[in-house]
């Protein structure tokens, strides 16, 4: 066997530095690269993990959406239906004002109307001419005495009506004036 000149050139050592150099860096991005696959597993693994967690609860989401969506509609039904209640309601207390009022007001009038007339000639049936009473006995009073009281005219203008709370003698003048 013959021995090899162990003298290199310039070259051949700045082949060999970069052939190593070159291998090293090899080498190492093997590793980096085997790390990243590791890594990206890992991620692969847990993504699977998150599909298979979260697609029942996607399920149970679109379920409650899809409630609410028809439990909003149910809602939107019955406002429609009670804004139309309430325009019918109002439209018909309308209605009933418009056809009620005017009767009701009239009667009103009418009965209050005769109730005065009845009360005018009851009046004056009581007192005719001197505007004294006859008899009391319509309020619920017994007939006087005039010979125990004296004047029972001037009695009577001092002390109130208990029924209307005036005076006799004013009664008298106001019912002479509506003659």
């Amino acid at each position: 066997m013959t021995a090899l000149p162990l003298a290199a050139t310039a070259g051949e050592i700045a082949a060999l530095i970069g052939a190593v150099v070159a291998a090293v860096l090899v080498v190492g991005l093997l590793f980096t690269l085997r790390s990243v696959n590791a890594s990206l597993r890992s991620l692969r693994q847990t993504t699977d993990e998150l599909r298979r967690s979260t697609a029942p609860l996607l399920v149970e989401v679109r379920d409650a959406v899809t409630q609410a969506h028809t439990e909003l509609e149910r809602v939107d039904g019955l406002l429609v239906t009670a804004e139309s209640i309430s325009t019918t309601v109002d439209s018909a207390s309308k209605l009933a004002y418009l056809a009620f009022s005017n009767p009701v007001i009239k009667t009103l009038a009418f009965t209050t109307g005769t109730g005065r007339a009845v009360r005018r000639l009851l009046h004056r049936r009581e007192r005719p001419g001197s505007g004294r009473p006859r008899n009391d006995s319509r309020r619920g009073e017994r007939p006087r005495n005039d010979s125990r009281r004296g004047d029972s005219r001037r009695n009577d203008s001092r002390r109130g009506d208990s029924r209307r709370g005036e005076s006799r003698r004013g009664e008298s003048r106001r019912s002479e004036s509506r003659r």
